[in-house]
């Protein structure tokens, strides 16, 4: 449960970091996830797709850096798990989308693959530098999660379509703090 709870944690203290609205983290039978809405005035479509991006791909981050900070290849299997996979597929897109604003829609399949490696490394770095300036948040965040699934359990767990929605005014305590970062646009 702690790997769910921290991807789930992940992507709630980035979209906040983004200034998204505070997000609603649910736990069920067919397993968790973290609803967010962008609450982003004036921003243009490549900054909301990029922000949107950072949030997707937070949660599997979130699980490297936390469960096996020393591996070199543990995000990129993250990307290929089961809490991922949606978030994997939605990302694929906003970077498709990215590398045909940014070519026009010219270019060859091999160099969309490098151009998709690239963005994922970049987008990847810009997330893990918000995890790490937000560590206390983020751990904070999962435990909160963790104790929501715990009781869930002691009440007879997940059944059918049966939700448990993480106390979002505790949520939304622990976000607070959420310290913003920066780095270079692109």
């Amino acid at each position: 449960m702690k790997r769910i709870a921290l991807h789930e944690a992940g992507h709630a203290v980035v979209a906040v970091h983004e200034g998204f609205r505070t997000p609603i983290i649910r736990i069920g039978a067919r397993g968790a996830d973290t609803v967010t809405q962008p609450d982003l005035p004036g921003a243009s479509l490549s900054v909301y797709m990029r922000s949107r991006l950072r949030v997707l791909l937070a949660g599997a981050v979130a699980q490297c850096l936390m469960l096996c900070p020393e591996d070199g290849d543990g995000l990129a299997r993250a990307f290929d798990g089961p809490d991922a996979s949606s978030d994997w597929a939605k990302a694929c897109e906003i970077m498709s989308l990215l590398i045909h604003e940014q070519t026009g829609g010219e270019g060859s399949e091999r160099g969309y693959g490098v151009m998709i490696d690239a963005i994922k490394e970049e987008v990847a770095g810009e997330i893990r530098r918000i995890l790490e300036a937000n560590r206390a948040i983020l751990d904070e965040l999962a435990d909160l999660t963790v104790c929501a699934f715990d009781d869930m359990l002691e009440i007879g767990g997940p059944e059918g379509d049966t939700t448990l929605y993480v106390d979002s005014i505790a949520v939304e305590d622990v976000l607070r703090g959420v310290v913003k970062t920066t780095f270079s646009p692109v």
